[in-house]
């Protein structure tokens, strides 16, 4: 399987792969997103956290982590990967609406939350 450099990048900034850039290792999206597309998530979150662990701030690590926990129903990843997601691209609308759904799911008023969607789609 082979990345299309114009497909977006999993970051959610909105700009194409080709010119993000944050993917400086396409080979490991492109292994990360194999196991995740053949059912493999444990063995994909797995390896997305070995490489966190080299680069910490990686954006498109996170948003992919998050993803993977939220499909796995693993909420407390998902919370915490949501929230450093946040942390780390305050401006990004992916890491926004994520931060909407992890206010929901913690019980933060409702104006919380839709302040996080709202400003997430407006960007």
């Amino acid at each position: 399987m082979t990345i299309d450099s114009y497909a977006p990048c999993p970051c959610g900034n909105g700009k194409k792969l080709k010119f993000c850039k944050c993917v400086e290792q396409p080979q490991e999206l492109e292994t990360i997103m194999r196991l995740a597309d053949g059912g493999q998530e444990l063995a994909a979150l797995d390896r997305i956290n070995q490489l966190l662990a080299k680069t910490p701030n990686t954006a498109w690590l996170l948003a992919i982590k998050c993803e993977l926990s939220l499909a796995m129903q693993e909420f407390d990843t998902f919370r915490e990967t949501a929230i450093r997601f946040l942390k780390l691209k305050p401006d990004n609308p992916l890491a926004l609406v994520m931060r909407s759904m992890v206010a929901c799911n913690d019980g933060e008023p409702l104006e919380n939350a839709a302040r996080y969607l709202l400003q997430g789609m407006s960007e």
